[in-house]
């Protein structure tokens, strides 16, 4: 990705609303990887996170402002829900593969012993 792609999604991104996994791993590898890119995060986040209304609940005096903090965590929670997706999709191809290699097996064997078994009903 590029610095110029990644400043384009940098409130969608803050905002939650990119869906797109691919997308979502190449911001955060390219937020990891580029210093200016990871900064610029931080900026829109501070700004994001100190608009507040005043009806948001949000104690400003009890206000966690490490920033820092608070953008690698997000990255790292990003990068650890894409893990977790990749892992369900596996686990779910394997489990379909299994499924359908036990139909086929059963099926095989139906078609296989299909005379005995008509002939066991006669």
């Amino acid at each position: 990705m590029e610095c110029k792609d990644f400043r384009l999604l940098i409130n969608d991104y803050i905002d939650g609303k990119i869906e797109n996994e691919k997308t979502l791993e190449k911001l955060v590898n390219h937020a990891q990887n580029c210093k200016d890119c990871k900064e610029e995060l931080e900026m829109f986040y501070a700004v994001k996170m100190g608009i507040g209304d005043d009806d948001s609940g949000v104690n400003t005096k009890a206000f966690d402002y490490n920033f820092d903090k608070k953008v690698k965590d997000l990255l790292d929670d990003t990068k650890k829900e894409i893990n977790k997706n990749r892992l369900i999709r596996k686990i779910t191809r394997i489990i379909l593969i299994v499924a359908l290699a036990i139909i086929i097996g059963i099926a095989i064997y139906i078609g296989m012993n299909q005379n005995e078994l008509i002939g066991g009903i006669r």
